[in-house]
């Protein structure tokens, strides 16, 4: 028997097998922790993939303007939903947009960012209606 507890007088005894029993316990309490966390990533995950259906809905517009300011054609691979580069992104805004003046600062950005106000993801350079 090992003597249990820190506090003067106390004279509480427990067997000496009872600290491994604590630490299947607390790794049992870790990997259900760590489990629960898991499988609350994964709904939550679900959940935003359920609200990911309207791009065009408030925030998601507001991150795509964002991200044609950061660089034409990036607001419309955004409301694509991401996925592969030369399948959702527009490449002739992504690509010409770095060249200075026309591009980024520039017309295709101030023109990404109508196309995204307006939830247009086609690749279409000089059209505004």
């Amino acid at each position: 028997m090992v003597k249990a507890g820190g506090g003067e007088g106390e004279d509480r005894r427990r067997p000496e097998g009872a600290s491994r029993q604590e630490e299947a316990s607390e790794m049992r309490r870790g990997f259900v922790m760590t489990l629960l966390g898991l499988c609350a990533c994964i709904c939550l995950a679900g959940e935003a993939r359920a609200t990911a259906a309207k791009p065009c809905s408030g925030e998601f517009r507001d991150s795509a303007t964002w991200l044609s300011v950061a660089h034409p054609g990036l607001g419309e691979f955004f409301l694509r939903g991401w996925g592969p580069f030369f399948e959702h992104a527009p490449q002739k805004k992504f690509w010409l947009g770095f060249i200075p003046i026309y591009g980024w600062p520039g017309y295709l950005q101030a023109k990404s960012i109508y196309d995204v106000r307006k939830c247009r993801t086609y690749d279409d350079l000089y059209h505004w209606d």
